[in-house]
């Protein structure tokens, strides 16, 4: 860009030419920087949104496995007292087979068996 004085001759067609190519180029370098901001500007929005509904993903995963925490817990202390039921109930059933036992070996005691022909069988109550 040339410099005149106020005592020097007006500016030529060149001189304004140079300084109109000169304004044009800051003016699309304006341009694209706003084109380039609006661009970066709606990317940032872009990633807010994306970490935003990545960010209410990974609550909706914690609740989910805080909930589940829950039911394995009470599970786990329903299958505890199950076991523990059956373990009784496996006591019971044991005492009761050797109580049928006893009294199957008493009641054999007091009896005759005869065995005669095959499918012919006796059994005589000794009291």
């Amino acid at each position: 860009m040339l410099l005149r004085s106020k005592m020097a001759t007006p500016a030529t067609k060149n001189d304004v030419k140079n300084i109109s190519d000169k304004l044009h180029k800051i003016s699309k370098s304006l341009v694209d920087n706003s084109t380039s901001l609006l661009q970066l500007t709606e990317e940032s929005k872009e990633l807010r949104r994306s970490q935003q509904f990545l960010s209410e993903q990974n609550e909706d995963m914690k609740q989910r496995l805080h909930s589940k925490d829950e039911e394995v817990k009470v599970l786990q202390a329903e299958n505890q007292d199950l076991k523990l039921h059956v373990r009784k109930l496996e006591a019971v059933t044991c005492k009761t087979h050797e109580e049928v036992n006893v009294l199957e070996q008493y009641a054999r005691r007091e009896c005759l068996d005869f065995q005669g022909k095959p499918g012919i069988r006796m059994r005589i109550l000794m009291i």
